[in-house]
């Protein structure tokens, strides 16, 4: 597992998915995305309407403060009339700095529909500002998430 796949719990976890199919465009063709993890087999569904669509990326986002272990990402694609799904593990949460002995089967997008990629280092943070008070510190919502804002409107 790529240490960029792993996640501190509580954190929210975004990914950029991209299709890998001639025959599914994320714009045109409808989906659903499932993140599946713990035991018992838990399970998160982010709908196509609350992927955010960013200068050609679908983002898509989901908290962490529940989940520990592996978390895998189940792509249930509308391609014609017929339903056809991509499951791959996409990262693991841990409670602890450095995670030892991870071995996640398939962890490569080599073989699938679409493709997973954590956007903490990627060019979309960097269009975000984190919103602070005047002494800099970060305002938070009441779900303890960060308020972020566009750079390119922010007038200097």
């Amino acid at each position: 597992m790529d240490a960029k796949n792993i996640i501190q719990k509580g954190e929210r976890a975004k990914y950029i998915v991209q299709s890998n199919r001639a025959d599914f465009d994320l714009g045109v063709n409808d989906f659903r995305l499932e993140i599946i993890y713990g035991s018992r087999g838990q399970k998160i569904t982010i709908e196509k309407q609350d992927f955010q669509l960013l200068d050609d990326y679908w983002v898509f986002s989901f908290p962490t403060q529940n989940i520990v272990g592996k978390v895998m990402a189940r792509m249930v694609m509308q391609i014609g009339n017929r339903q056809e799904v991509d499951e791959q593990y996409i990262g693991i949460v841990v409670e602890t700095p450095c995670p030892q002995f991870f071995r996640c089967p398939k962890c490569e997008s080599i073989g699938h529909d679409v493709t997973y990629r954590r956007t903490e280092e990627s060019d979309i943070a960097e269009k975000y500002a984190v919103l602070c008070d005047c002494n800099g510190v970060p305002i938070v919502t009441v779900d303890d998430e960060y308020i972020c804002v566009l750079r390119e409107i922010i007038k200097k």
